[in-house]
């Protein structure tokens, strides 16, 4: 048998609280995601910018952003 640790100890609190149905994605799945939303432009969020006390939550996770272009005008409603 192993010792009970600290480390796994964390192993068995995250395997507690994992929700049934976790996901994982890759970088490129998710671009494509926000590119076929009509996002543009889309960037990747580097976790090495992010404020030091940020940068463990965003190490471990895809951080993409991006920009929708204004919709267009509804000529409909300046009419009535």
């Amino acid at each position: 048998m192993q010792a009970y640790n600290f480390r796994r100890a964390m192993h068995a609190a995250r395997d507690r609280f994992t929700p049934e149905f976790a996901h994982r994605h890759e970088a490129q799945e998710v671009d494509r995601w926000f590119r076929d939303a009509g996002f543009n432009p889309v960037e990747m969020v580097d976790w090495r910018l992010m404020p030091a006390a940020e940068q463990e939550n965003f190490e471990r996770n895809i951080g993409i952003r991006g920009s929708l272009p204004p919709a267009p005008e509804d000529k409909t409603a300046l009419q009535s």
